[in-house]
């Protein structure tokens, strides 16, 4: 639902097209609204999202509760026997899932400016990656103590916590943290 909802906002899904999809379908009948409703206006796609949403849990749920009646479970050790999960969509919104993710996969995931905001994070990434694995005294003071904390027991450590700190980052400070790094002209 986010995905989708990142893609009617940014303009890279077509609202008409979305609007074809059986999962948004149901989701328009449930609000009442047309069948050729314009998921661009961004009250509705809101509206439009909580209930796909609220759609989807009241689903798994139900879903969820029936495959345990049909199973018979009524203990932990029942559930644990089984060779297949419990928790799922009900066969309805198995199918309406799939054609969503594949609509996605053709018209978002694999969208121009999709990949190359991905191509980006991955060189922004390696570059913060290798300068750090490089220099670790380019981290700041509390992670170098982290560092130095467990290099002694462990020379694999720098990576791990290398790893750590970016994975920590926000989008905003890794981008700020490479322009302290790359940009000549950024103050560090």
């Amino acid at each position: 639902t986010s995905d989708l909802d990142d893609g009617l906002r940014s303009g890279i899904l077509n609202p008409g097209e979305v609007c074809t999809l059986g999962a948004a379908r149901e989701v328009l009948a449930s609000l009442g609204e047309s069948p050729t409703a314009d998921l661009g206006n961004t009250q509705l796609r809101y509206r439009f999202i909580r209930r796909l949403i609220g759609l989807e849990v009241s689903d798994v749920i139900a879903a969820t509760e029936k495959n345990i009646q049909d199973a018979g479970i009524a203990t932990l050790a029942d559930l644990r026997r089984l060779p297949h999960n419990v928790a799922a969509y009900s066969p309805q919104w198995q199918t309406l899932n799939a054609e969503l993710k594949a609509y996605l996969l053709s018209n978002f995931y694999r969208h121009y400016r999709v990949m190359r905001m991905a191509a980006k994070a991955r060189r922004l990434i390696t570059d913060l990656f290798t300068v750090y694995t490089e220099d670790r005294f380019q981290l700041p003071s509390e992670v170098q103590q982290r560092v130095a904390l467990n290099s002694a027991t462990d020379p694999h450590w720098l990576p791990r916590v290398v790893c750590d700190y970016i994975a920590g980052m926000t989008d905003r400070y890794a981008i700020q943290e490479h322009e302290r790094l790359f940009d000549p002209e950024e103050r560090a």
